[in-house]
């Protein structure tokens, strides 16, 4: 009997397979691609070989996909689950050499061209994959994976124009339209052209309202506009397509916090929660949106809620005391922080308890924090050379630095701080000599070379040389357009000294779209606003910089000086109070300030 019913499930599997040949050349000619041909031989050979694959042992399949092509040698069927199998091994050569056998065999073989390119893609080897592209496009006009592989390679080597053109094509020739005018948005809407991007988006929903995808961009774009009524439309409309889409249902939540109908958003905050099988991870995701508008005070209200009820829960433990330190609540924050368990977690409390020694100038303890730890990491490694910096131990903070760059440990890290120690032990000069030779010599990532390039440019500020400064981030535009501090830097610095003021102003806009969490970046817009003269708009964003950072005595300033605009004096005059008493005040915000509350003192007028 054992036997017999072995038998039978093999016979099974074969008639799945035999079905699954029949649909894939269904498939292939219901794409205008012609169905590929497999000799009978060949064909047992692949059935067995999937049977094998399915069973998740790829030495057996990889062995009947070879014999397959004794009996076939041309197909390129057989040679892509091959090099599928390869590549799973890691033996990327082995499955370039099947592909390219298949591609060179067949002038009409679309998957494998798309399948090449990926592969080149990846290692780099653009041009052959575009050209690769580029036949598969020629081959079949209406299929729509050529088109959208083009475009994101022409975006990936910034060349956002052709990108354009091939999804324009694809529009002409492919039946998926909806797909190709999304992509179109995404591209308008990085370059914070935000006409076409909503044209874009709305020309993808008007072909397919089930697009999910283009429903959240075109409410992104509006939320960008601070259209947020539009924004809330567009996602309701889409629920009737994603019922009970938690995503959806979350971010409309926050579209009326940003409104500040806390009502409407708890609504739906409460409808997720009520949805939702897992009620700590959905609760947790409301927190956060709660603190990163700046609502500090009802994240904490569902951290403490849940923690009642789930008591050992150290994903909540580390949310929570994450929220705790982020509002100053060291203590508290500590001490929830040290009670977690689990070892994924705890690396990271571990950190975070560190990190709060530094943020309250416990040097000190910041660094036997992480003393025990080797400097492995990011986040010790940052830990360990600020104590240093903060204790003086500069000579000290000096050999740990150096060694770590011999050794190319962390050495992006290790070389802007020991920059740091130059600027304190010799002179900024030594320090701007050291980043730029680093920048210069060493064979560096980009993103390392941007970071070194940014410390060079604060260095700059620090020794008031702006325009030195502003050179630099310029620089740092031309490797990285879309790099949000120095798009904020060089926009902050036009609009403080009422220069530039559109070019600014597209800058900071294009700064908030890639960092809207930042609330220096959020402080940028609201400032920007002030200088536009629309100081409601400017209050808006200057409150929630204000929630996010109080303890910034320049955010705090530029509120207050925005709230004597619209005439809310008592507000005003609080918030300037608060100035005066925060700690390490720079002595020229402390006279600008005094000077400000004498001049509100003299009308006594408030609303």
């Amino acid at each position: 009997m054992r036997m017999t019913t072995q038998r039978n499930n093999f016979s099974g599997l074969i008639s799945l397979f035999s079905l699954f040949i029949f649909l894939y050349t269904v498939q292939a000619t219901a794409s205008s691609q012609k169905p590929e041909y497999i000799s009978p031989s060949a064909l047992n050979y692949f059935i067995t070989g999937k049977i094998y694959e399915y069973q998740q042992d790829y030495v057996n399949a990889l062995e009947n996909y070879k014999q397959g092509l004794v009996f076939d040698p041309f197909s390129s069927l057989l040679r892509n689950n091959i090099a599928l199998i390869l590549i799973r091994k890691n033996d990327i050569q082995g499955a370039i050499k099947q592909i390219t056998a298949a591609v060179e065999a067949d002038k009409e073989d679309y998957e494998s061209r798309i399948l090449l390119s990926s592969i080149m893609f990846s290692r780099g080897n653009i041009e052959e994959a575009k050209k690769l592209l580029l036949e598969a496009k020629q081959i079949d006009p209406l299929r729509i994976d050529a088109y959208l592989k083009l475009s994101d390679l022409y975006l990936f080597i910034k060349d956002e124009k052709s990108a354009l053109d091939v999804l324009s094509e694809m529009l002409k020739n492919s039946k998926d339209k909806s797909e190709a005018y999304l992509r179109m948005g995404n591209i308008y809407l990085n370059r914070r052209n935000i006409r076409l991007a909503l044209e874009s988006f709305t020309g993808a929903l008007r072909i397919n309202p089930a697009n999910r995808d283009a429903a959240v961009m075109l409410s992104v774009t509006y939320e960008l506009e601070e259209k947020y009524d539009n924004a809330i439309e567009i996602l309701k409309k889409a629920q009737k397509y994603v019922s009970d889409d938690l995503e959806i249902i979350l971010l409309i939540g926050k579209l009326y916090l940003r409104k500040e109908d806390f009502a409407s958003a708890k609504l739906f905050f409460d409808y997720a929660l009520r949805n939702s099988p897992d009620t700590v991870s959905v609760s947790i995701a409301i927190a956060g949106t709660y603190s990163q508008e700046g609502y500090y005070a009802e994240s904490e209200k569902i951290y403490r809620s849940l923690l009642a009820e789930y008591k050992h829960n150290d994903e909540l433990r580390y949310y929570y005391g994450k929220l705790l330190i982020t509002m100053k609540k060291y203590d508290e924050g500590i001490d929830i922080l040290s009670k977690i368990a689990d070892k994924k977690l705890t690396g990271y409390s571990q950190s975070l308890i560190c990190a709060s020694h530094l943020e309250r100038k416990k040097y000190e303890e910041a660094y036997n924090c992480v003393s025990k730890d080797i400097a492995d990491n990011e986040t010790t490694f940052f830990i360990k050379a600020e104590a240093m910096l903060g204790m003086k131990k500069f000579e000290e903070a000096r050999k740990l630095l150096e060694t770590a760059i011999k050794k190319r440990e962390l050495w992006c890290d290790a070389v802007i701080y020991l920059a740091r120690v130059y600027e304190k032990i010799i002179s900024r000069d030594a320090a701007l000599s050291l980043l730029t030779e680093a920048t210069n010599k060493y064979d560096i990532l980009l993103d390392e070379k941007i970071r070194i390039l940014y410390e060079i440019g604060m260095i700059y500020e620090r020794d008031s040389r702006i325009n030195d400064a502003l050179e630099v981030m310029k620089l740092i535009l031309k490797l990285n357009p879309e790099n949000p501090e120095a798009l904020n830097f060089i926009g902050y610095t036009y609009i403080d000294n009422n220069i530039n003021l559109e070019q600014a102003k597209d800058m900071i806009l294009k700064a908030y779209m890639y960092s809207s969490r930042s609330g220096a970046i959020i402080d940028s817009v609201g400032w920007m606003y002030y200088k536009l003269n629309d100081y409601q708009a400017a209050l808006r964003y200057l409150k929630k910089a204000y929630r996010l950072i109080p303890e910034e005595p320049i955010i705090a300033d530029h509120l207050a000086d925005t709230y004597v605009k619209l005439n809310y004096i008592k507000e005003a005059k609080e918030i300037y109070e608060k100035i005066l008493k925060m700690e390490n005040l720079e002595e020229k915000i402390r006279e600008s300030v005094t000077k400000k509350l004498r001049e509100i003192d003299k009308p006594k007028s408030s609303k």
